[in-house]
């Protein structure tokens, strides 16, 4: 509930939801093979969890192919610890040899058949999916999309009065989890430099997977003093907030615009012309065309989303591919676009 991407995509059954629960038990394995490798924790159960991880780290590569960057900076940081700690090398390599493996597999089946490489190519050129900003743009959202600019603001006045307070206890903690905070940096730096000289196919909700990591961190700092009052009420604070969030948060009503294209449309007659496929999830009847169109005997041109109260995206959209003469009909952010007869 402190992500707002949780809050918006929880409300769809998409992968995006599915990435962060999976990459949240991942995190807490990993650090508990961290502690095992330290000693820390007894080692009778590590092969176990070592399954798990491996278990994890395909399903993350399944899931969505952004995972590979962090499933690749997990086991890069992973491998260096067990090597430094010269305990569980085989077991480390092996499990991440292992989701590689599969990660290559599947992602060449993406390629052959489902034409990843060409869409990724297309979106180059800038035809879909391109972040819009630079690239300090993408790693700043990436990182306050974690928890929203009031929850990060509510850490860092935590952090201030740890530093204050429990100064040695809060550099001991920030030595401890640093190998987990490389997997982030780590992470960011691999994606700029996909950026540069690869692709912008890319946006901030492709690497929820790093969320869970902060999350821990988090959850480490705050626990080295909660049985003060004021750690106490900020967090409680940014609890209720996400809390409000969560209860004021309307997304846009697919469901309703794509009854009233059901209900006003045949599809016999007529395509169904959207922004993304992904909004044509309760359509499957229709044809789909992934722009919008003049059609003979049907006057719907449009359907997709856009929440701004001008309509300004949808509008320029509509001038580009030269059409002039409209109406949009608005659902709480979805959109259905028709001839103005």
């Amino acid at each position: 509930m402190l992500n707002p991407n949780t809050i918006y995509y929880a409300q769809e059954l998409r992968n995006y939801a599915m990435l962060l629960g999976n990459s949240s038990i991942f995190c807490v394995i990993c650090f508990i093979v961290y502690k095992i490798m330290q000693g820390k924790i007894d080692r009778k159960y590590a092969n176990r969890f070592y399954i798990a991880l491996a278990l994890l780290g395909v399903s993350l590569v399944l899931t969505h192919y952004y995972a590979y960057i962090f499933i690749f900076s997990s086991g890069i940081i992973m491998i260096c610890l067990s090597l430094k700690q010269k305990r569980f090398i085989k077991q480390t390599l092996l499990t991440f040899i292992f989701i590689g493996l599969v990660g290559i597999i599947w992602l060449g089946v993406h390629i052959e058949i489902g034409g990843l490489l060409d869409k990724i190519l297309d979106s180059h050129k800038g035809l879909t999916w391109v972040h819009d900003g630079n690239l300090f743009s993408l790693i700043f959202s990436i990182i306050l999309a974690s928890l929203g600019k009031y929850g990060w603001g509510i850490f860092i006045i935590s952090c201030i009065y740890l530093v204050v307070k429990y100064k040695l206890e809060f550099i001991k903690i920030v030595a401890d989890y640093l190998p987990f905070i490389l997997i982030i940096i780590l992470e960011l730096g691999i994606i700029s430099l996909i950026y540069h000289f690869g692709t912008k196919t890319m946006t901030t909700r492709y690497f929820v997977m790093l969320y869970p990591f902060i999350y821990l961190f988090i959850a480490i700092v705050f626990s080295i003093y909660f049985k003060n009052l004021v750690p106490i009420i900020l967090l409680s604070a940014l609890i209720l907030h996400s809390i409000y969030l969560s209860h004021i948060y309307k997304k846009e009503d697919i469901r309703a615009a794509s009854e009233y294209v059901r209900g006003e449309f045949n599809p016999k007659n007529c395509k169904l012309p959207i922004g993304w496929i992904a909004y044509a999830r309760y359509l499957p009847e229709y044809e789909i065309i992934e722009k919008p169109i003049l059609q003979e005997n049907c006057d719907l041109i449009f359907f997709g989303v856009d929440n701004s109260s001008d309509f300004k995206s949808t509008i320029e959209t509509l001038k580009q591919h030269n059409i002039s003469s409209y109406k949009i009909k608005s659902f709480n952010g979805g959109i259905v676009v028709v001839k103005d007869n």
